[in-house]
């Protein structure tokens, strides 16, 4: 989505400003206290204006936002008060602010009528918006710009862009995710940010998008787990909630989630409802300097950490964390005889179709979709049958994390990363994005043996 030139020059030039650590290091002060917020709203217009929207705008601003400045020029001042500048986009729209496409609108529209992405693609101007202001006013500021987008919007007939989660809104949903989610002065983050999760190599990477907005840094969660992004994801929006209420690493980078200290109502009891009985909902997490990739937005970038230090693998420690915060995981072990005739002659049903599973796990599965595999894997009695997300396939080596809880394989531990041969495959279960569920057939088998003991 490109952005008009002159304006992200300046937005450049005035917001990145912080310096950054080494990825893993604890990030600077200046990522927590900037001295300024900037953020961009735009509205596209589905119809030709009848009058200058910039006038109009202004007019606006005088009348209901007086403590609004509006400039041509972008004060460098961090003490400066808040102010916005407006930019009327109506020639080489497609080049200086192109509209998003319909493919685009399939995922990050919101509310939007097929009417409406269809009149976005032939849109003749664009209202942008970058609002500035000191970052003590982040709350306070942030209302204030999106009311002003939204009495703006009921002037014509348009859609709203958010710059920084990439977003397009028609007026009715952008009222009810920025607007009506505020709790007096506390946003919920919820509705205020996105989160970007994709596969990155053998791994899933999650961003969050919107944290600029109150000038705190995005976070990342890295080297995850398809099976952990749900859990961890929540974690994420529980963090950012708690940074937005005004809570701030210690100076080694840790931080205490509190689900039940959050104090916006419906983000804390969305967090709540993922907590089990056996689920502390309270933990720390480190923020380190988080490594960039193509696409992350302008801002500072935190990790989140879920040890002290990297002794042991990222996933082992996000899966301790995601049991200790959120209770154990259903326990997938059904202990049975795996030389049960009945149960081979599922077994084999199932290695029959592995392979055709191969091409669709090495293009890297979307998220919410799974693949878990049933290996053996010797102890000293013989050989323990556990399950393993697979990350990566390679000829004929899988490899992934560790799902099931080691009961008699000492040197392992859920959450780590091993390899197992196509070859000793016992089962297979492909969890798609919609729900549904292909494979297990040794499961059923197994929990119909159990139940008749």
């Amino acid at each position: 989505m490109p952005l008009l030139k002159s304006l992200f020059i300046v937005f450049v030039c005035v917001f990145s400003t912080v310096t950054a650590s080494a990825p893993g290091e604890p990030l600077p002060g200046s990522a927590w206290s900037p001295g300024r917020v900037g953020f961009v709203i735009a509205l596209y217009h589905l119809d030709a204006p009848e009058s200058d929207p910039v006038a109009a705008a202004r007019q606006l601003v005088a009348s209901a936002f007086p403590s609004v400045t509006v400039v041509d020029d972008i004060p460098e001042s961090p003490g400066a008060p808040a102010a916005v500048r407006f930019d009327y986009i109506r020639e080489d729209l497609a080049t200086r602010f192109a509209p998003p496409d319909m493919n685009f609108l399939r995922y990050f529209g919101r509310g939007l009528t097929r009417e409406q992405g269809e009149a976005l693609q032939q849109a003749p101007s664009a209202l942008v918006m970058l609002f500035v202001h000191p970052a003590g006013e982040a709350g306070s500021a942030l209302r204030r710009a999106q009311t002003l987008a939204a009495a703006l919007a009921a002037q014509g007939r348009v859609v709203i862009w958010d710059e920084a989660t990439r977003e397009v809104f028609s007026p009715a949903a952008w009222k009810e995710q920025r607007i009506d989610s505020w709790q007096g002065d506390i946003p919920d983050v919820i509705r205020q940010t996105t989160i970007h999760a994709y596969q990155s190599d053998d791994s899933f990477r999650a961003i969050s998008l919107g944290m600029e907005k109150f000038g705190l840094p995005d976070l990342v969660l890295e080297e995850t787990a398809s099976s952990l992004t749900r859990p961890l994801g929540h974690a994420l929006n529980g963090l950012a909630q708690r940074l937005v209420e005004g809570a701030r690493p210690d100076a080694a980078g840790a931080i205490v989630l509190d689900a039940r200290g959050l104090k916006h109502d419906r983000v804390r009891e969305v967090l709540l409802e993922e907590i089990q009985s056996d689920g502390a909902g309270k933990a720390r997490i480190w923020l380190r300097e988080a490594r960039r990739d193509d696409g992350d937005p302008q801002n500072a970038l935190a990790a989140m950490r879920f040890s002290a230090t990297q002794d042991q693998e990222a996933r082992v420690a996000q899966r301790a964390f995601s049991t200790a915060f959120f209770g154990k995981p259903e326990d997938q072990v059904i202990m049975g005889d795996h030389g049960d005739d009945e149960l081979i002659a599922a077994s084999e049903r199932a290695r029959a179709r592995l392979s055709s599973f191969r091409p669709l796990v090495q293009k890297g599965l979307p998220p919410g979709e799974r693949f878990l595999v049933k290996a053996p894997f010797t102890h000293a009695d013989g050989n323990e049958w556990m399950w393993v997300e697979v990350m990566q396939w390679v000829d004929d080596k899988m490899t992934g994390m560790l799902l099931s809880d080691p009961r008699f394989v000492n040197n392992l531990k859920t959450g780590q990363t091993v390899t197992v041969n196509q070859a000793e495959v016992f089962d297979f279960m492909h969890y798609r994005a919609d729900g549904s569920v292909d494979g297990g057939e040794t499961n059923e088998v197994l929990q119909r043996q159990a139940s008749q003991r």
